[in-house]
């Protein structure tokens, strides 16, 4: 059984191309020996970032996630007990906004990462969100996919030395 956490949050930093190319690639070589997989995106200072794995690991990866301070988590959304991945062969995807228009999901992620808050039913844009998470998943076959084996590991060293 595997656990699905999204998340948005807004950066304190500056976040340029190479440094987004640079963060996704360290986490994704970090998620893989975690048994982790997902993608992140990132528009208008702000992430937002999809992650699914064993319960233990996504948990303790989110306090990673969390302490980071090169960002504010603002918002989380986590479901339990999900039989099977979304996107086995992912360990960290880098999703750019093209890649999102392409596949017609841009507006649904702008319009949640950029004011859930501002919205009265939070309801509706939790279920919205999830369904443009699946929708991506239904359609990931047409992005290019990247892939390696994931294996076992320390989980807690792993994402320690991420600090």
């Amino acid at each position: 059984m595997f656990t699905r956490i999204a998340y948005i949050s807004e950066a304190t930093c500056a976040m340029d191309d190479q440094a987004l190319k640079d963060l996704a690639e360290q986490s994704s070589q970090k998620n893989r020996k975690i048994e982790i997989t997902g993608y992140l995106y990132f528009c208008r200072n702000r992430f937002f970032q999809y992650i699914e794995g064993p319960r233990e690991a996504s948990l303790q990866l989110m306090d990673v996630i969390r302490a980071d301070a090169r960002h504010t988590v603002k918002e989380e959304l986590m479901i339990h007990g999900q039989p099977k991945r979304l996107f086995p062969g992912w360990n960290l995807r880098w999703l750019r906004q093209m890649e999102l228009h392409a596949l017609h999901l841009e507006h649904t992620i702008s319009d949640f990462m950029g004011g859930k808050l501002a919205f009265r039913d939070i309801a509706y844009w939790e279920q919205r969100i999830w369904e443009m998470i699946s929708q991506l998943a239904e359609n990931q076959q047409q992005i290019p996919v990247k892939t390696g084996p994931i294996g076992s590991s320390n989980i807690r060293r792993i994402l320690d030395s991420e600090l």
